[in-house]
């Protein structure tokens, strides 16, 4: 039998589709839900240490930062990704798109970050302001999901087209295209690369 090492309620009214570390280590854990709230929750007092307020509608997705830093990046259906800094609880910036955004990604570095939305895969440049430097549509359906190789040279998204695509991160051109079998909700890789494991809706 496996005991929880810690529960933390109180910090939603719905559903919570969204976990991330805020910051480098264990002690910050931001979540995020179908409320539209996130909320940065300090794992050793389980309490709710920050609220982040801006979104309204459905979070979909959290990415941290890898470096020492406090900011994170969010994702939902109100067509934004958002950047805070979650030591303040400050929206620092925000990514409009055309349609809600299922994923978003830190990429190494942390100046650039990706999105998905509708069929497409948005890269933007945080140093410049959040400016859109890639842009792609290779699904046909909405795409789900985001993830990086252990050598961070690739980029992968997946989408319910039950289609994978692999980008390079220097150029963000499509490299390589398989099809999963059944539409996909989220792709995750092994820290070598070595399996893609996926979940799928078979309806």
């Amino acid at each position: 039998k496996r005991t929880a090492l810690a529960i933390m309620k109180g910090g939603h009214t719905r559903a919570v589709h969204a976990l991330a570390w805020a910051g480098d280590s264990t002690q910050h854990l931001a979540s995020g839900a179908d409320d539209g709230q996130i909320v940065v929750w300090d794992v050793g007092a389980r309490a709710v240490r920050t609220r982040l307020a801006g979104h309204t509608d459905r979070i979909r997705a959290l990415s941290g930062y890898e470096a020492e830093s406090a900011l994170l990046a969010s994702c939902g259906h109100d067509h934004t990704a958002r950047l805070w800094d979650a030591r303040s609880g400050k929206a620092v910036m925000t990514l409009q798109h055309a349609h809600p955004v299922e994923a978003v990604l830190v990429l190494p570095g942390g100046a650039l970050v990706a999105t998905a939305a509708g069929n497409g895969v948005h890269v933007w440049d945080l140093v410049a302001g959040g400016r859109a430097v890639a842009s792609s549509a290779n699904h046909a359906k909405t795409v789900m999901a985001l993830c990086l190789t252990a050598d961070r040279r690739s980029l992968l998204s997946a989408g319910l087209d039950g289609q994978l695509k692999v980008y390079d991160v220097g150029d963000f051109n499509v490299q390589a295209s398989t099809r999963l079998g059944a539409p996909c909700l989220a792709a995750i890789l092994t820290p070598a690369d070595t399996h893609l494991l996926t979940a799928h809706s078979d309806t």
